[in-house]
């Protein structure tokens, strides 16, 4: 970003592929991410921007104690912590402005104890979006996701939930018009629907490397692909596969394959049969034995 500020890319002709530095400001800068959110109305904790230890405290005393210090531009939530009182938020704000290359602190209301959910979000420069899965915190807020524990996908979320912080992901990589991937943290209240969005990380990320794990998506792969320009539709997974379901029958390697039990109730069902455009009628029974397949309860049926 400083090579971007003080024009030497310019300069020099070197062009940012992939995520914009606009982009990146957006998402880093910690005023202008608060006033992005709320331009499209996606809520955030009361906070607000400080460049000074004296902004901070007076800040402090009209939301009342404990806050959360965020400093901008800095990885893996450097010089942030959790402030109880005057001497915490006096040592933090100081250690987060000096590790800021802003100089530049988020001071934002504590919602510690609610549940601390991540999206992880790809978007192409066409526009097209995709969640590649979403993960919880075995820990709340207030336990910062570099000493916890993540889950994926996540285990206590209904489908309402899930599909609002989806809906929520996905306006606002649309928002800051991010190439690539990106990862979007939330804090969810566990006796309501209501949500705050805590900070986005407009890059492939530690828990994208999780993420990717999880669900055998290559993030970091596919980001790179979109950075050179190529679009989603455009990029095969891992499997050969052009992204989407992947069929049980034809795979390159053999995953294990588990069917709803129940599908055992139905004389057949279609499934893709394993090349684009292909389809099988085939007996659930007789596709099991085929695949070395097994049924289970897997279906939501809430």
């Amino acid at each position: 970003m400083e090579l971007e500020e003080k024009g030497i890319l310019e300069k020099y002709n070197v062009r940012l592929i992939g995520t914009t530095a606009e982009t990146i400001f957006k998402a880093e800068d910690r005023q202008a991410f608060k006033d992005t959110m709320e331009k499209i109305g996606e809520p955030c904790a009361a906070s607000q921007v400080v460049h000074n230890v004296e902004d901070g405290i007076k800040f402090t005393n009209t939301i009342g104690y404990p806050v959360v210090l965020r400093p901008a531009y800095t990885l893996g939530g450097s010089g942030g912590g959790i402030a109880h009182n005057e001497t915490e938020l006096v040592e933090i704000l100081t250690n987060g402005l000096r590790l800021s290359r802003v100089g530049e602190v988020l001071v934002e209301r504590c919602i510690a104890g609610w549940k601390e959910i991540e999206y992880e979000v790809m978007r192409d420069a066409n526009g097209n979006c995709i969640t590649v899965c979403n993960m919880e915190n075995i820990d709340p807020v207030g336990v910062h996701t570099g000493d916890s524990i993540v889950v994926a996908p996540s285990q206590t979320l209904g489908d309402k939930e899930y599909q609002m912080l989806r809906t929520s992901a996905l306006n606002i990589i649309s928002e800051l018009n991010i190439t690539g991937g990106c990862n979007v943290q939330y804090a969810l209240n566990p006796d309501s629907f209501e949500y705050c969005v805590i900070e986005v990380n407009p890059r492939v990320s530690r828990s994208s490397a999780l993420a990717s794990k999880a669900t055998g998506y290559p993030i970091a792969k596919v980001a790179a692909k979109i950075a050179l320009g190529y679009t989603l539709d455009e990029i095969k997974n891992a499997t050969g596969y052009i992204r989407g379901g992947c069929s049980p029958i034809g795979m390159k390697k053999q995953y294990k394959t588990v069917i709803d039990e129940s599908a055992q109730k139905l004389s057949f069902i279609i499934v893709s049969g394993g090349k684009i455009g292909q389809q099988i009628q085939i007996s659930p029974l007789m596709l099991c034995d085929l695949i070395g397949a097994q049924f289970a309860s897997v279906a939501y049926n809430g």
